[in-house]
């Protein structure tokens, strides 16, 4: 029995059935012994792959071998080894896995926009005030940011000369004017994104709030 397996049972338990009468126990990482936590099952092919020279990961002036670094980062072997079969280098593997964690942290129904729920997630684990409801700081931060892109279309406005005749030509924007739009409408959309949210989490308070005085 391998080590740091209680009993069979446990070992099934952490391993699962043998996938096929081709797969054999395999260690993940060659730089460590057939232990729990670096055992999986594969092919020949795949065995034959993994015997190769151990991989070394140079990361914040640290050598480690591929079981480390996961360790290091909270995640498999197996994660680490397809991240450098994709190409990518140790800080992305280890960005990655931090985006990943981060996700998980996220709770539901969650106030913020998609497509930035962990960058959403991370600033206000570290910005908001004491107490401070997710909901609120979304708002708190898209009304800000509204209205420094407000006072940016505002200055544009002041030096924008328009035609001089209805028959002339109406300046072209440039593209650093288009941008700017582009960001305030950007902005807009969170604003009213935000304050749709606050509005739902109120009324889901005040719905609780309700239900509590019938129990």
């Amino acid at each position: 029995m391998p080590w740091g397996f209680e009993d069979f049972k446990d070992f099934r338990d952490h391993m699962g059935e043998r996938p096929t009468r081709q797969h054999t126990l395999d260690r993940i990482d060659n730089a460590r012994g057939y232990v729990k936590g670096n055992l999986r099952w594969a092919t020949k092919a795949q065995q034959a792959e993994n015997r190769s020279t151990t991989i070394k990961i140079s990361y914040q002036s640290k050598t480690l071998s591929a079981w480390e670094f996961a360790q290091l980062l909270g995640v498999s072997v197996d994660a680490v080894y397809r991240g450098l079969r994709a190409g990518q280098s140790p800080e992305q593997i280890a960005f990655h896995a931090r985006a990943a964690s981060a996700i998980k942290t996220v709770p539901e129904p969650s106030p913020w926009p998609e497509d930035r729920a962990v960058d959403w997630e991370q600033a206000y684990l570290h910005k908001r005030r004491h107490g401070q409801s997710r909901e609120s700081f979304l708002l708190e931060q898209a009304k800000g940011n509204l209205q420094r892109k407000t006072r940016t279309m505002q200055l544009y406005a002041e030096h924008y000369v328009g035609p001089q005749h209805p028959d002339d030509d109406a300046p072209l924007p440039t593209t650093e004017e288009q941008e700017a739009c582009a960001r305030y409408q950007r902005a807009q959309r969170l604003f009213w994104h935000a304050k749709e949210k606050l509005e739902q989490a109120i009324a889901r308070k005040k719905a609780r709030d309700d239900l509590d005085l019938f129990d």
